[in-house]
């Protein structure tokens, strides 16, 4: 039984795509993060000719998938991939139109192969709605969860290949939680932030801490409060157990940016502002093996939007503010992912619609370095990922609109000088939304994203095996199609697990790649 066909507009996507994909393919073969669910997804776009630059129809590139069984070409099975030009344009890739064929084949399964296993319930009191996870991990190979539930905040950890400890609320009831965030150092020290309603009206941050095998401490005030909207916060944590939140706080004058720092034995410092009078949105921080930290927000003053950054040292506190996408462009710039690494430097990136990727390094001795853009990528100005292999080499996951639907790709720098053609890493017609992606120690590259199904939103992930490339995608959750599955968040610990939490069904689910 044949699958759908993915159409392709002969001048618009083959030139682009199709090189890519075959190159991924033939190299697999033999061998192998917000919040809140979804809107209804939508219905997947018609595969109809694309129209080139002179106004005249364009012919189409069909990629048929078929199921290709064990044997002499993949041992264990795998997928069979046909392409070309459908010259009569009936909707058919007959075999006469066939011109060329690769096959994606699955790894041989065994007890100790790497694979993602099935998701898991991991709020087990489900009376009421769990929503808006979090998720963290550390070099130890401990990995810490949070949401809310109960109008309370919950956690539950685990180490190595063992089970989930029992939920426990960390909070005391409120009239509403918001947004918790969590990170957890190679110690095994963590802290968690939230923002809660209090009763009387007004907002707040409120963090607790707990130590390396503990218990969580009395949440406390970290650093800010007040009757206007307080929201999206961001936390990081060093190796001494300092941490740091960033958070925006909307008053009479738009959004205020501020950061506020805690220092282990001694508690939270006052919120410090870090910019004022703008729209902030989906701040990042990072903190480095001295206790430095780097901020980075996206800005728009009415007429522009940028991408600002700043750093905080421990002997001269924050930095005045940089415009790290300056010169702005007139395309709209997208929201930033930051990642900074033990020894302070830090790699920043964005997108730019119509525009591509971006990225910007920092180095301690010399600051922001030049812009460098990855070349080939048309990434929209929305949904970005981005991670860091052991040796500092980015790699980037983005969605980008190709004519008809939103897809995902991911670009490698190479060990040397330059960057590997993008990859687009999942074939279906349904449009793509809130990638994650991570990199072990071994180089292996774990992207998840959700992505329509028609009705609804699924989970779904794959990866990248040095010897293998790009596997074929997997459906992560297995709910009735018409649930949506949302808030996807990505962590992973030191000995190469991976951990996915998402909320569907108004309960907490994981799912994890070992």
């Amino acid at each position: 039984m044949r699958h759908p066909m993915l159409r392709l507009a002969a001048d618009v996507r083959t030139r682009h795509l199709a090189p890519a994909l075959f190159a991924l393919l033939l190299s697999a073969c033999g061998g192998g993060g917000g919040g809140g669910a979804p809107p209804p997804a939508p219905a997947p776009a018609p595969g109809g000719p694309v129209a080139d630059g002179g106004g005249e129809a364009a012919q189409e590139a069909l990629v048929e998938l078929e199921a290709e069984p064990a044997g002499p070409r993949c041992a264990a099975g795998g997928t069979r991939v046909q392409s070309g030009i459908d010259s009569d344009a009936d909707g058919v890739l007959d075999d006469a139109e066939v011109t060329r064929t690769a096959y994606v084949c699955a790894e041989p399964v065994s007890a100790t192969a790497p694979a993602w296993r099935a998701g898991t319930l991991l709020s087990t009191d489900n009376a009421t709605a769990a929503t808006m996870p979090d998720v963290a991990a550390n070099s130890a190979g401990e990995t810490v969860a949070v949401w809310v539930q109960d109008g309370q905040v919950w956690a539950s950890r685990r180490t190595g290949a063992l089970a989930w400890q029992a939920p426990q609320p960390m909070s005391g009831p409120a009239a509403r939680i918001e947004s918790p965030r969590v990170a957890v150092n190679a110690q095994g020290q963590a802290v968690a932030v939230w923002v809660e309603v209090v009763p009387m009206g007004g907002y707040r941050i409120r963090a607790s801490h707990r130590p390396a095998g503990g218990a969580w401490s009395t949440p406390v005030d970290a650093g800010a409060s007040g009757a206007w909207m307080i929201k999206r916060p961001a936390v990081a944590m060093d190796p001494a157990g300092n941490a740091m939140v960033l958070f925006s706080h909307f008053d009479s004058t738009g959004d205020q940016l501020y950061a506020a720092r805690y220092t282990a034995g001694m508690g939270w410092s006052p919120a410090v502002s870090l910019a004022s009078g703008v729209t902030t949105s989906d701040p990042q921080i990072g903190m480095d093996a001295g206790g430095n930290a780097v901020a980075a927000w996206h800005v728009s003053d009415g007429s522009r939007t940028v991408v600002r950054a700043s750093r905080h040292t421990m002997a001269g506190g924050w930095a005045p503010e940089v415009d790290i996408s300056n010169p702005a462009p007139a395309s709209a710039v997208g929201q930033p992912r930051l990642v900074v690494a033990e020894d302070g430097g830090a790699v920043l990136a964005w997108a730019q619609e119509g525009g591509g990727v971006y990225l910007r390094r920092y180095a301690p001795a010399t600051g922001w370095n030049p812009t460098l853009l990855q070349p080939t990528s048309r990434a929209t100005s929305g949904d970005l990922a981005l991670a860091l292999d052991a040796a500092g080499r980015p790699a980037v996951a983005w969605v980008q609109w190709d004519g008809a639907i939103k897809n995902l790709y991911v670009g490698r720098q190479r060990a040397e000088d330059g960057w590997e053609p993008p990859a687009l890493i999942e074939f279906d017609s349904g449009e793509v939304i809130q990638p994650r992606l991570k990199v072990d120690s071994a180089g292996r590259l774990l992207a998840v994203w959700q992505q329509s199904n028609g009705t609804s939103y699924d989970v779904r992930a794959n990866r990248f095996m040095a010897d293998a490339g790009w596997g074929l995608p997997a459906v992560l959750e297995t709910s009735p199609a018409d649930v949506p599955a949302g808030s996807p968040q990505l962590a992973l610990s030191g000995d190469g697990t991976a951990t996915l939490v998402w909320e569907q069904d108004a309960a907490v689910w994981f799912g994890q790649f070992r």
